[in-house]
């Protein structure tokens, strides 16, 4: 059968000639109406209602049971802490100030630069005693220092080693303080007085008798060993 794929421009289609699959506007206009009627045309999404129902509104003010139980409330927080404060040892791996007045240590100044005839705080706050008892540590001084601005050399180093016995802190002058003569690799040796206190968190002061001034990686490393 021949089909004439090309109609006179003169003859307009009908309504019988358009297939019954195809919609038509009055069913367009039906189904769109339809579908903006309906109380819930898309289920994956959330209607209004349903998602107001899952997150709180903005200014709401939550209540205790808005909170997951895993969220610590204020008074589990304090509790916490007032329990903390109170142990005896809560931080195993530091020293309590017990251990440390029987312990042995060190600890290290990065490019050090001491003044003559000047006290100078190093280190950090300690407590080298109490007072009423006698207190004696055995304290070295060791400086290492770079010659050429980059590297570390074994000899090239300071060293000296005394007996410190600590009072109860007092501002006190250049010659207070025990004497430590600290050798030199290359130079006259220095002297530096030392001090420490009881009783209380103090820096350890250093007094030498002639500039110290060592750029990095030179460094001061303090050892202390307890004696008494």
């Amino acid at each position: 059968m021949l089909l004439n794929l090309k109609p006179a421009v003169s003859t307009p289609l009908t309504d019988a000639d358009i297939p019954a699959a195809i919609a038509r506007d009055a069913e367009v206009t039906g189904a769109i109406a339809a579908h903006a009627a309906a109380t819930d045309p898309h289920p994956a999404y959330l209607t209004q209602p349903e998602g107001d129902s899952r997150y709180l509104q903005t200014g709401v003010v939550l209540a205790d049971t808005d909170i997951p139980a895993s969220i610590a409330r204020d008074s589990e927080v304090v509790a916490a802490v007032a329990a903390h404060a109170a142990a005896l040892d809560p931080h195993a791996q530091y020293l309590t100030q017990a251990e440390f007045l029987t312990s042995d240590f060190f600890f290290q100044v990065s490019a050090p630069n001491l003044i003559a005839n000047t006290w100078q705080d190093i280190g950090p706050l300690i407590v080298l005693g109490e007072q009423g008892k006698p207190t004696a540590w055995l304290i070295t001084l060791y400086f290492q220092y770079s010659a050429d601005g980059n590297s570390l050399v074994g000899w090239h180093q300071y060293s000296g080693s005394g007996i410190l016995g600590c009072i109860f802190w007092k501002a006190g002058g250049l010659s207070d303080g025990v004497p430590i003569i600290v050798d030199a690799h290359v130079e006259f040796p220095y002297t530096v007085r030392v001090r420490g206190g009881l009783n209380q968190g103090r820096k350890l002061q250093l007094n030498p008798d002639r500039n110290i001034s060592l750029p990095a990686p030179g460094f001061l490393r303090v050892y202390m060993k307890k004696l008494l």
